[in-house]
């Protein structure tokens, strides 16, 4: 799967939910995981809020999201575990895929399809989602806006409310066919320059030692921008976690100018200071440290990874070859 234009959406049939569940085994700790028994009752309750992301090669089912209906107009227990068939709110209980398609965009696509299809549904008011922290800014990027702390207790880390208010029963949508369209527009495309086709670090600097430049992704037809100048200073990580062998390779080129990556951007103390930027589940460090950590990558194309933080968060690095310079 090489684009968008190579998938295909549509409802994931019963005879295909155990492909479904597969997927959900592999992007969730046990403790988060659902059952085969409660994917088959979704699918059985709510078929039509059950859509998958296929290959359009060999029609192999590589993500999915699934929901179910809720009169209620925030998350707690009950709208997650009850389906409420006359319920307006569209409950979110996951959006996974699979891990060998991970990082090229395909959660991103399926949900601006999924978001277009429940706009042409006349029963439904809202979506509502939960999730970690982590993936805040990702589905702010896809239309939600951020609600606060949910009360849901799931698994052991805190889960955060999102929500997207699509129409009323007295009112036209909140989001209009523009607004939508612009938001499945790619992100704008900058002037890019790589670490080393600069003289050295000190011309990425500006007079107080912070990023010159705004950093953007390095992947030519994304560019998007993940940090804005003056927020990064560079820093040496102590200690510096090495990133996995296995991991996908970046575009050329990643040699020159500080391809060991001694110093690395900073930014601290919270995501927050990103524009664009999407977190991996937390892995072990191949490196000196024995904390889990997470790997920074663009959230706009899924391009990674970038950097990396550690799981508890408060600094969050960018390897300085690793992203593009806006010029």
């Amino acid at each position: 799967m090489e684009s968008e234009d190579d998938l295909t959406f549509q409802l994931v049939a019963a005879d295909q939910i155990s492909s479904a569940h597969e997927i959900e085994v592999k992007s969730f700790p046990p403790d988060e995981a659902g059952s085969l028994e409660a994917f088959r009752e979704r699918q059985r309750q709510c078929p039509s809020l059950f859509l998958g992301a296929f290959t359009k090669s060999d029609s192999a089912l590589i993500g999915y999201i699934c929901a179910t209906r809720s009169s209620a107009e925030s998350l707690d227990h009950d709208s997650m575990s009850t389906n409420d068939p006359t319920g307006r709110s569209v409950c979110i209980h996951a959006v996974a895929v699979s891990p060998p398609f991970r990082k090229r965009g395909v959660a991103s696509a399926l949900m601006r399809n999924y978001v277009e299809r429940m706009q042409t549904e006349p029963d439904v008011d809202r979506l509502l989602l939960i999730c970690h922290d982590d993936l805040v800014q990702f589905y702010e990027q896809c239309g939600f806006k951020y609600v606060g702390k949910s009360h849901v207790v799931h698994g052991a880390r805190a889960w955060f409310e999102m929500c997207l208010e699509i129409s009323t029963s007295t009112a036209p949508q909140s989001i209009s066919p523009e607004v939508f369209a612009a938001l499945k527009k790619p992100a704008p495309q900058h002037p890019l320059r790589y670490l080393d086709s600069f003289s050295s670090l000190s011309a990425v600097r500006d007079s107080s030692g912070l990023n010159a430049h705004d950093l953007i992704c390095p992947r030519v037809g994304c560019g998007s921008i993940i940090l804005k100048s003056g927020v990064a200073d560079l820093a040496i990580p102590s200690p510096e976690p090495q990133l996995p062998p296995e991991l996908p390779r970046l575009p050329d080129p990643w040699t020159g100018l500080n391809a060991n990556h001694e110093e690395w951007w900073l930014i601290t103390p919270s995501p927050m200071s990103f524009e664009n930027v999407s977190f991996s589940k937390p892995t072990q460090s191949q490196g000196g440290s024995s904390t889990p950590i997470k790997y920074l990558g663009c959230a706009e194309c899924d391009l990674g990874p970038l950097g990396w933080c550690k799981a508890t968060g408060g600094e969050f690095w960018l390897a300085p070859s690793r992203v593009g310079y806006k010029v």
